[in-house]
């Protein structure tokens, strides 16, 4: 594999792992503020928290932000304010 198709499959890997994260978090923080999360966990199912879904949807949100691409005003700074948000939920 050269190095062109190696670091595309990286930048693909990056975007699928963030997209997937956002996706994920998004789906438990929507179950928890519709009720459905809770009535899961007092049936016995293992849930997401609340903090955690929103810890997932920010850090899948930095990741989106910081890959490599082209330069826009900001998107660097979002993803380190994300990134540090999900620093200080798991702190």
């Amino acid at each position: 594999m050269t190095e062109d198709k190696s670091f595309r499959l990286a930048v693909w890997g990056v975007r699928v792992a963030g997209t997937t994260g956002v996706v994920i978090g998004v789906f438990w923080l929507a179950a928890w503020l519709s009720g459905a999360a809770a009535q899961w966990s007092a049936a016995g199912v293992v849930t997401v928290k609340a903090n955690m879904a929103l810890a997932q949807i920010l850090a899948g949100t930095a990741l989106l932000l910081l890959r490599t691409g082209k330069e826009v005003a900001g998107r660097r700074g979002a993803g380190l304010v994300a990134a540090c948000a999900v620093l200080m939920i798991g702190g």
